[in-house]
Order: C-alpha cells, then structure tokens, then sequence
C-alpha cells in the first residue's frame, strides 16, 4: 500500500482581482518550471489549516488566514499519492519573498492564468479560480 500525503494550497487574490502563483525551481524532482499556488504538505500532527498558514508563510513571506476550502485533487506517484486541498486565503501584505524552491511570482489576471504552464493537481480547481478573478 502507498503512503499518501495530504498537501494543501492557498489561493490568494488582491484588489485587483489577480492570483498569487508561484513557478516550481527548475531543479524539482516534481513538476519542474511548472506554475502552481503557494502551499506544500501537512507534517504529523498538525493541523491542516496551520499548515496552510505556516507553508503559505515559508514560501511567500506572507501571512495568510485560510477562509474556505474551495476544491480538492488527488495524484497517485509512483511510490506515494497525495490529496491535494485548495483554500481561499486572505492577508494584509502583498510583499512577495520566495525562496529557492521557486523560480519566480506572479500576480496572474484570467487572461495569464489562462495562458500558465500548471501542474496537473491545479487544473481541477483552474475554472472555479478564474470565476472569482
């Protein structure tokens, strides 16, 4: 039987109706140079919302509150599968700090949304994400 991992995503959109996205480091064993929302997995015993918060945190520099699950996925690998949870995110900062898990940031309307390179756990919740933009 293959360990599954839970891992949760934040979707945060500013007033300017524009999703946060992140672009994997092109050295990831998984999904590199691909575009995807800040989160990462649950580590034992922790809460899944905490773990949105402290993910969230560690990769943008920002803090985040988790508002609602809006989506879930799941990925079988080849040694593991992983549940994937999406939740609207709010904050007070829109300064960006990533680190070298990541090539770059984007504040991403529809129109560049539509046209990111994402990974594949992402598209299921792709269409409920640019409705709210």
């Amino acid at each position: 039987m293959k360990l599954w991992y839970l891992v949760m995503r934040g979707i945060f959109i500013n007033e300017q109706k524009q999703v946060l996205m992140l672009q994997r480091s092109a050295k990831s064993r998984t999904f590199p140079l691909l575009w995807e929302f800040p989160g990462g997995k649950v580590d034992p015993e922790e809460h899944f919302m905490d773990a949105l918060k402290r993910e969230f945190r560690e990769e943008t520099g920002m803090v985040v509150e988790p508002e609602k699950v809006l989506g879930s996925a799941e990925m079988d690998f080849s040694d593991y599968q992983m549940a994937y949870l999406f939740a609207l995110v709010s904050g007070d900062s829109q300064e960006v700090k990533i680190t070298s898990e990541h090539e770059q940031f984007l504040w991403a309307d529809q129109n560049i949304l539509k046209n990111l390179q994402i990974s594949s756990p992402h598209l299921n919740i792709l269409p409920l994400v640019l409705s709210l933009l």
